[in-house]
Order: C-alpha cells, then sequence, then structure tokens
C-alpha cells in the first residue's frame, strides 16, 4: 500500500538556497539553462560528482552540504530530515538539481515515509520491515524509482513503483516480482546499459557465490558464478562504465585499506586495486578526464577516489560528516539480516572496553575480552534511533591484561568526539556466530568500560 500526501511535513524545507546557488551559477555562465542527464550528487551541472555530506545538528535534524566540483567552494544545501532517517539524494523529478531526500518510520501509519525536498511530496511506500532501494532507474527513463524488498516467508517480493517521487497527482505505476529468498543480499545493476536490474548477491553452497539478475520490463532472468575471494566481500555496488552498464565493485577492509574487487556482471575480472585508508564507499562522476563512474572512500577529511577500469586516484580534500551519494540500500529496523532490538543493549561488563581514541590510529576503537576471539562475525555502531552508522574493522587480538587478550574492532575515520557531535549516544552491536550483545553508549566521547 502507499497513499500520496501532497503537503509538506516536518521534514521539508523551502528550495531557497538550491534556487539562489543555481541562480548564481547561471549569472557566471557556470550552470546551462538546459535539461540534462546529470550525476546523482552534481550541484553545480557541470557533469561531476560534488563530496555530499549530512550532518547531525544540536537539535538532531540534518544539516546537508556538499563542495562544488566547479570552484572547490563548500556549499550549505539546508537542513532536511532528522536524525535517524534513511537518505536518498537524487534525481527523483524533472529537476537538473538533485532533489535531497529521505526515508523514515510514519509512526501513524506503522508504514514508510518517502519524502524530497520539494516542498509538496511525501509518500507512504513499504513497512520498516523492508528493505528499501533508493538510487535505481528501472524502467531508464532519467527518474529514479523507488522499490521494497519484502520478505513472505522464505521468499523475497520485490515491489517498485515508478517514478513515484517525481510529483505525480494520481497513483504510480507498480510491478511486483517473487525474486529471491531470506539470506540473498538485493541490489541494483544497470547490466546492459538499457535500465537497472533486480540483483541478489548469492551463496548457493558453502564456498560458492553468485549473482542473480532480472530484467523488469522484460523478465530475462541471469545467473553469474564469482569466485570465493569476491563473493566474501559482501554486498557491491554498481558502478557506470561510459556506455551507462555498470560494473560491479566489491570492497573488503584489511589491516587500514580498502581492497577493492571489481567484475563485469558476466563474472568476468575488470581489476584488483587498494585504497589506504577506511571509511564510507561512495560512487559517482569525480573525474571527467576518465571513462565511467569511480567509486571512493570518504572519511571525516578527504574522499579517496580511484577509477575501477583505468586505476587512475584523485584525492577530494574536505571536512566531511555522514557521507552521501546515489547508491543507498537501506533497512530501517537497522540491517536486513538481523534487527537491533532483537538484541537488546546493555551496559559495558565482562571486559568490554570503548576508548573514544585508540592508542595507536587515535580514531575510536571497541576492545572485546579475548574469550570472544573467534566468534565474532561483525561489530557495528548504530545511531540511538538504530539506524546503521557503519561497521567496525577487525584489528586482531593481543596486547594481553590481566583478564587476558583483547580483541580490537577499529574505527579509521571518526573519534569518539566525532560520534558525540553527529549522533549523540550510541549502541554498539556485536553479531556472534550464536546470538548477539549490545552495549549502550551515552557519550562516546569518554571512555568505557
Amino acid at each position: 500500500m502507499s497513499s500520496l500526501r501532497r503537503t509538506p511535513s516536518r521534514r521539508t524545507i523551502s528550495r531557497v538556497s538550491r534556487q539562489l546557488l543555481a541562480a548564481a551559477l547561471l549569472a557566471l555562465g557556470l550552470l546551462p539553462n538546459i535539461a540534462a542527464a546529470l550525476p546523482a550528487a552534481d550541484f553545480d551541472a557541470d557533469g561531476i560528482s560534488d563530496a555530499t555530506s549530512v550532518a547531525v545538528d544540536e537539535n538532531g535534524d540534518l544539516a546537508w552540504s556538499c563542495r562544488l566540483s566547479s570552484t572547490q567552494v563548500e556549499q550549505d544545501l539546508g537542513m532536511f530530515g532528522a536524525e535517524g532517517d534513511g537518505i536518498i539524494l537524487g534525481h527523483w523529478n524533472d529537476d537538473t538539481t538533485p532533489v535531497l531526500g529521505v526515508v523514515y518510520k510514519n509512526d501513524a501509519t506503522d508504514s514508510v515515509t518517502w519524502e524530497v525536498a520539494d516542498g509538496q511530496t511525501a509518500v507512504d511506500f513499504g513497512t520498516p520491515e523492508d528493505l528499501l532501494i533508493a538510487g535505481a532507474d528501472f524502467d531508464n527513463s532519467g527518474k529514479m524509482d523507488p522499490a521494497v524488498v519484502s520478505r513472505n516467508g522464505a521468499k523475497l517480493t520485490w515491489t517498485i513503483k515508478y517514478d513515484l517521487l517525481s510529483g505525480l497527482e494520481t497513483e504510480p505505476v507498480a510491478q511486483a516480482f517473487a525474486f529471491g529468498v531470506v539470506g540473498e543480499k538485493p541490489l541494483f545493476v544497470n547490466y546492459d546499459g538499457t535500465g537497472d536490474w533486480l540483483t541478489l548477491l548469492s551463496q548457493p553452497r558453502l564456498g560458492s557465490y553468485a549473482l542473480k539478475f532480472l530484467n523488469p520490463r522484460t523478465g530475462i532472468r541471469r545467473r553469474t558464478a564469482i569466485t570465493k575471494a569476491v563473493g566474501r566481500a559482501g554486498r557491491p555496488v554498481p558502478v557506470a562504465q561510459a556506455d551507462g552498464s555498470d560494473l560491479l565493485v566489491f570492497a573488503k577492509v584489511a589491516r587500514g585499506a580498502t581492497k577493492l574487487f571489481t567484475i563485469a556482471p558476466n563474472g568476468a575480472p575488470m581489476s584488483t586495486a587498494s585504497i589506504a585508508a577506511v571509511g564510507t564507499l561512495v560512487v559517482g562522476e569525480y573525474d571527467l578526464s576518465q571513462p565511467g563512474e569511480e567509486v571512493g572512500v570518504a572519511t571525516a577529511s578527504a574522499t579517496y577516489v580511484l577509477n575501477p577500469v583505468t586505476r587512475v586516484a584523485l584525492t577530494i580534500t574536505r571536512n566531511a560528516s555522514v557521507p552521501v551519494d546515489e547508491v543507498n540500500i537501506i533497512a530501517l529496523s537497522g540491517e536486513e539480516d538481523s534487527v537491533i532490538n532483537g538484541c537488546v543493549p546493555e551496559k559495558p561488563s565482562g571486559g568490554f572496553v570503548w576508548k573514544p581514541n585508540s592508542d595507536t590510529s587515535y580514531f575510536a576503537v571497541a576492545v572485546m575480552p579475548g574469550s570472544i576471539e573467534g566468534q565474532v562475525k561483525k561489530v557495528e555502531v548504530f545511531s540511538k534511533r538504530g539506524a546503521l552508522v557503519k561497521q567496525l574493522t577487525y584489528y586482531g587480538c593481543g596486547n594481553p591484561d590481566s583478564n587476558g587478550k583483547r580483541c580490537n574492532f577499529k574505527d579509521f575515520a571518526l573519534t569518539g568526539a566525532d560520534y558525540k557531535r553527529k549522533y549523540g549516544g550510541i549502541i554498539l552491536k556485536v553479531t556472534l556466530k550464536r546470538g548477539c550483545r549490545s552495549y549502550s553508549i551515552p557519550n562516546p566521547a569518554v571512555r568505557v568500560d
């Protein structure tokens, strides 16, 4: 079910700041007064993605900003959304300027509201338990199409609502597809340059990985086997080539660096590269001298960009908060495989330590007792409202104290003070091979043990 609402909510702001920006750039001759296909985060219409981020202010509202690639000037994009909202930046309507957007749980209807900053469009679509797909253009119209992936027993059902946030006065065209089973990871990929396909990362048997594709326009299906090393890296991101089709980039963090495996949708290996940084993976058109889009790792101080085909690197220096790009797969319940409130937060105990600054890397670190070595699948940071912030990097067990070995899970981008400023209190979730633990940290700027 979905419903169209044509009145702004508390999250909707005026577009004055973006209109003033466009007018100024037009006057300087930097913005063409034509409609054109632009990258999702291109606010100055020069064909290059502008490094964009959001920060949570003292009132819990989202402050958006970017660095304009044409002038290298920091631009305030305005206030839109609240702490815990999912981010859905992109071309949702016919406007040449990207539209800020958020998704959030509507407690009144127990549904998910998709809202964009056009002053009028807020649409209920999906439930908080669904996986939300934002950034795909399934009908190749030039406008993004929201989709949700729901569980129906052991099976997955995808529902697409075409051009849902484009300002329609009537209900949009919708399609539903039975595609996938629980445990497979949904994403989207432009397989052949004609529009995005429904895509799944699958593990059909132990040690075996595959990608499955479904064309929503024709019903054609494809399947590609991928290597064990690539599959273990987890859900990939789609990175566009010059012809409009996507490559798939898998990222794996190890020892303070991000290793990138790039393959074609048919499984053909394209490149392997490494970025000497750990942070949030972003995708965009950052370097017009190189073919297709780039993939980057965004940290608190810079975004390290790499073209997956040519492996040409670029560094964008800026003080960013939470990075934003065009590929957004969101689980408002916390994550798609296990819900954070299914693991009740407790007070830290039993050798757990939160350190706002690591003794060796400066950034935040969670220290676990050595007794859990080999039992931890992942350690994640959530906001107080249950929104996933990031996964920490395992950095080994050692340095024994009176209680034995200690296992370290590090952040290489944010300090405890950064977490406090951006999110207030946080929740640390430790997913074990059997069960989970969750720790509430009201003030991540101070040590907790």
